[in-house]
């Protein structure tokens, strides 16, 4: 709990400051498309999480409340012999006798591992299906170029001539007052590309030719912010 607090503490920040530095590139402000009201609205939805954080926490394990509360009754209260959670369970006094019980660490270990084991067929399906879905034709196309060719410079030309052409048709497709967000999510989807494809063939080519590609990717990566 403490790690998540730290890491919502940190996205907090991010978004009072308006800045999310990249990964790779620190400079490159992930979040500098974003209004003020927009960045003030996510932080008071983060702030709400960390204020309920066991409430969020708990009420996710299955499906939802209900099914939790029957969880965490049977998996953890009753094999510590707690207090149970009632109909408006209450998750404060839940975490208080948790941190009052020696075993509860082992305890809670063991309802995690019985929790990802009781996973059905249908549930990993539906991962399955949604992590597919969530791919965007670009990225396969990608994933094919790149297990056929080590070419970085005729990847990159390839994703560029398949993704900059959609760029331009986008007042076609789109509309009007949401051309600049799909242009953005596009340059930026570019340069994502770009430094996967050098995290992935980064021992292939010197460093100045990376460096070279970095370049490029920080060019898409800023037409993204505009």
């Amino acid at each position: 709990m403490n790690l998540i607090r730290s890491v919502l503490d940190w996205l907090i920040n991010c978004y009072v400051n308006r800045h999310m530095p990249h990964y790779f590139i620190p400079e490159q402000n992930l979040i500098g498309q974003l209004s003020k009201e927009r960045c003030d609205d996510v932080r008071k939805t983060l702030t709400t999480i960390k204020k309920h954080l066991w409430t969020e926490v708990m009420s996710s394990i299955e499906g939802g409340i209900v099914d939790s509360r029957s969880t965490i009754n049977k998996l953890i209260c009753d094999a510590l012999t707690i207090e149970r959670i009632g109909q408006s369970p209450d998750y404060a006094m839940l975490e208080a006798n948790l941190l009052q019980h020696p075993t509860a660490t082992r305890c809670l270990k063991g309802v995690v591992n019985d929790l990802k084991n009781s996973i059905t067929d249908h549930m990993v399906f539906e991962i399955n299906r949604w992590v597919s879905s969530s791919i965007l034709p670009f990225d396969k196309a990608v994933i094919y170029w790149m297990r056929n060719s080590t070419n970085i410079a005729e990847i990159i030309s390839k994703i560029e001539d398949l993704i900059l052409p959609s760029i331009k048709k986008l007042k076609e497709i789109v509309i009007e007052e949401y051309e600049d967000i799909f242009k953005a999510k596009l340059h930026r989807h570019i340069g994502d590309l770009l430094y996967s494809i050098l995290v992935c063939l980064h021992d292939k080519y010197s460093y100045e030719d990376r460096t070279k590609y970095q370049n490029k990717a920080l060019q898409y990566y800023k037409l993204g912010i505009k």
